[in-house]
């Protein structure tokens, strides 16, 4: 069993496995590892899990103190609507190397990761 927690939300659960993709933090060899992926409420990236030995309050208190420690590596994918995002990309100068094209809107000019989630109407951006 694992114990997750996001630091952002303050989000926590019990889980019984690390989903694929999750990063693993070795902490330069020190105490336990953390798992990182992707949190279901509110989308950082660096929320974790990490094994759970004892199972009680002072453990999960630990955990949630040093999940918290190793923020802001990744960050939070930024979610929006569709609309949102047009008013976004109008406002980014195209390099002509550094766009995308992104069919789904019709709009160039955005370098990253995007993510259109059509069955919830959200856009993510890493």
């Amino acid at each position: 069993m694992f114990y997750y927690y996001c630091p952002n939300c303050k989000y926590e659960d019990k889980i019984k496995d690390i989903p694929r993709g999750a990063v693993r933090n070795t902490r330069d060899g020190y105490g336990r590892p953390i798992s990182h992926f992707e949190c279901p409420n509110c989308h950082n990236l660096d929320a974790g899990a990490m094994s759970i030995q004892d199972d009680d309050e002072e453990e999960r208190e630990y955990y949630r103190s040093v999940i918290s420690m190793y923020q802001n590596i990744r960050g939070v994918k930024k979610v929006m609507t569709v609309k949102e995002l047009k008013k976004v990309l109008e406002q980014i100068p195209a390099e002509k190397e550094d766009y995308v094209i992104l069919t789904e809107c019709g709009y160039k000019g955005f370098a990253g990761e995007i993510f259109i989630d059509d069955d919830r109407g959200k856009v993510f951006i890493e």
